[in-house]
């Protein structure tokens, strides 16, 4: 009988390969000096990441504090920071200690604007904190608004909330950490911010601020994907106000499908006398790193070397004790806010609708106007407010300080 099947493959041995009865000398070389290679090149890997393994300083950090808001505020860390001033940014708002803007909901915090009446707004044309004797800051025009009605003009149309730690938890160099969902609704403005704890440079930006996250309220169609699903985090510096380079420090980091008021984030801050960086959720998701370098903050800057009207501009960050870190050397303390609108850039002129001219002679007031537009949108489930779940602080306890009684002297430590 015919067998089902027959393999056709060629018989072992029936074929002659001359090429198995003599070895081609090179074939040794052929295969020996790629292994070689590929293990040399592990080799070198392996040292390199060793060696910048060993470069890099591992830091000893002292725990400052750290707060769930489980026992609510606690004043041995948090302040109410009580100001009309707008906070350099033009805001709309008026900060408070009023519990319908700064409370606690199970168990976490929670900062919420809120309106002013129409009464309270046609019949107020002073405010003065510091004959009421809450004003937080030393300057007057931060504690101090007046206006003339009659000229279209009106206080502060919105309440809102401020926490810092100014008075209580002070660091020069070490770690933040934020737990928290930021606030959506139409110009709103979410703040996680260190501030310097004395204006030992001068006055803003020339002693810096740090901006550990800001985020607009606006929904992600807000120019071209500048609103909620965007964190930006900068450094603030420069002798003045009109010189400001703040783009050269700063950088933004996207949620991933989502906004960032659906769901808990943690922002972190990460400050040593070499660099500064900030990330979100996790160190290696970086939204900016800045690394010190030698000439400092004023070479970064690229300074003209006068104002227009022919006046120098001058260094601020010179002295001694000063170097590549300044004005990023001193004690800075931590705030929680809610901003609301402004007239500082934050909000571009003539995008979605924006209800207010930076440049217009009242933009309170055209703001307040148009409230049946943006009011809801704080409302909506989720929304009109940043609530805040954990912040842990810590200090840099290997160099450095936690007050500022161990800078007493300019650049020098007691």
């Amino acid at each position: 009988m015919r067998p089902y099947f027959r393999s056709r493959r060629i018989q072992k041995g029936t074929v002659d390969r001359p090429e198995l009865r003599t070895k081609d000398p090179r074939w040794i070389w052929m295969n020996i000096v790629p292994i070689v290679g590929i293990l040399l090149g592990f080799g070198i890997i392996g040292t390199l990441s060793y060696l910048g393994y060993k470069s890099v300083v591992n830091h000893t950090y002292c725990l400052v504090f750290t707060d769930d808001f489980s026992s609510g505020i606690n004043p041995a860390i948090w302040q109410y920071e009580i100001q009309t001033g707008g906070y350099d940014n033009g805001e709309f708002e008026i900060t408070t200690s009023d519990v319908e803007n700064v409370f606690i909901r199970d168990g976490q915090l929670v900062i919420r604007p809120t309106l002013q009446t129409e009464e309270y707004l046609q019949s107020t044309t002073t405010v003065n904190l510091t004959s009421a004797g809450t004003c937080t800051s030393n300057v007057p025009g931060d504690c101090i608004l007046q206006v003339n009605n009659t000229a279209e003009d009106i206080v502060m149309p919105v309440k809102s909330g401020r926490l810092m730690t100014k008075n209580t938890a002070v660091i020069r160099y070490g770690r933040v950490e934020i737990e928290a969902k930021l606030a959506a609704g139409q110009w709103l403005l979410s703040q996680m911010i260190m501030m310097p704890a004395e204006n030992y440079y001068g006055s803003w930006p020339a002693s810096g601020e740090i901006n550990i996250g800001i985020a607009r309220g606006n929904n992600a169609t807000y120019n071209g994907g500048n609103g909620n699903q965007r964190v930006q985090s900068n450094l603030y510096w420069g002798p003045d106000t009109t010189q400001e380079p703040w783009q050269y420090t700063s950088g933004t980091r996207d949620a991933l499908h989502s906004e960032y008021h659906e769901k808990f984030h943690t922002f972190g801050l990460e400050w040593t006398e070499d660099y500064i960086f900030v990330w979100i959720d996790y160190r290696l998701a970086q939204v900016f790193y800045t690394k010190f370098r030698p000439g400092g903050f004023f070479a970064l800057g690229n300074f003209p070397a006068s104002y227009s009207n022919g006046s120098l501009i001058e260094n601020p960050w010179t002295g001694p004790g000063t170097g590549p870190a300044t004005p990023f050397d001193r004690p800075f303390y931590l705030a929680l806010g809610v901003g609301v609108g402004g007239t500082s850039g934050w909000f571009d002129d003539g995008v979605q609708g924006k209800p207010w001219s930076d440049k217009s002679t009242a933009p309170r007031l055209d703001f307040w106007k148009a409230r049946d537009q943006w009011a809801p949108t704080w409302n909506e489930t989720g929304a009109g407010e940043m609530i805040v779940r954990k912040v842990t602080m810590w200090q840099q306890c290997d160099d450095g300080a936690t007050d500022l009684s161990a800078f007493t002297k300019r650049g020098k430590k007691k």
